[in-house]
């Protein structure tokens, strides 16, 4: 997952000559996952590290900002995804 760069402070992610503006969830959420390193990250701590509590509630801030998220990569082709593994949480992977 190394043929792309995510600036968290400048919120954009950059592969190739592209570069893909996000929200500061999006870019908090990716920041999250790239740190996993591929690995699972449950939606607890998603949670407690992108938006910086412990309340899931229903998990509509995660699925809403995760949504976009998706999208936003699908539509210029990204090297990477999100992908969910149902009522556990989400890991970063390569597309292939």
């Amino acid at each position: 997952m190394n043929a792309w760069t995510l600036r968290w402070q400048e919120r954009e992610l950059r592969f190739g000559a592209q570069i893909l503006s996000l929200t500061p969830m999006e870019s908090a959420l990716l920041s999250v996952l790239e740190q996993a390193h591929g690995e699972l990250v449950g939606y607890a701590r998603l949670s407690e590290q992108a938006w910086g509590n412990l309340h899931l509630g229903d998990g509509a801030h995660v699925h809403a900002t995760l949504k976009r998220l998706r999208r936003k990569l699908a539509g210029c082709a990204a090297p990477v995804r999100v992908e969910a593994v149902r009522g556990v949480g989400l890991r970063l992977v390569s597309r292939t």
